[in-house]
């Protein structure tokens, strides 16, 4: 962690601000938009997008505190393809956010991967407290063929597993898709990753 600057927790937002030169972002599970949020630095860097919670308490908070809209919705169920059509969304999207805890396995499934793709996502998994969500994720995201885990299973504390670091292989040079490590501390993933 020495050297790394990230308004996220666990350096997800450097990790993505390095690979892309910022565009838009879908935060789903922003928590109160600030401390320890996956997005607010890439905001901050002139990146745009929609943050979305099911705490009401915590999309208040982002109402108040960050320039993209904020809504509260329950992600295993919010129809996110008609609110993405709504906002003329591009059907390739910079980045995507999950962090929804608990709920990740029904987020993902419900999330219409058929017609919005990603250059970069970060989902969590908790795989440490089980494989459920990580079981989802995989299986919800096999049919598209072309997302690489190159960080996988990323920890913030040694055997905590927590998330998986995804790209699209259509969009990164070789270099990149070949570093993939597993059961990384992420800041030591950060710091030996070429970009």
């Amino acid at each position: 962690m020495p050297g790394t600057v990230t308004g996220s927790r666990e350096g997800q937002d450097c990790f993505v601000s390095r690979l892309l030169g910022g565009r838009v972002f879908v935060d789903i599970g922003c928590s109160h938009g600030l401390f320890c949020n996956n997005t607010w630095m890439l905001e901050q860097a002139g990146w745009r997008g929609w943050l979305f919670d099911r705490k009401p308490e915590a999309v208040e908070q982002c109402r108040r505190t960050r320039r993209a809209p904020a809504f509260q919705v329950d992600a295993a169920s919010f129809d996110f393809r008609r609110f993405l059509q709504e906002q003329c969304c591009p059907k390739i999207i910079d980045y995507i956010s999950f962090d929804v805890d608990s709920a990740t396995a029904a987020a993902v499934r419900n999330f219409p991967f058929e017609e919005y793709g990603f250059l970069v996502m970060t989902i969590e998994h908790d795989l440490y407290r089980g494989p459920a969500a990580k079981q989802a994720i995989v299986e919800r995201l096999a049919p598209f063929g072309e997302y690489c885990v190159i960080g996988e299973n990323m920890e913030a504390a040694p055997g905590k597993p927590f998330e998986d670091w995804i790209v699209n292989t259509r969009y990164f040079p070789p270099h990149i898709l070949e570093q993939k490590r597993s059961h990384a501390l992420w800041w030591e993933f950060l710091d030996s990753f070429q970009f």
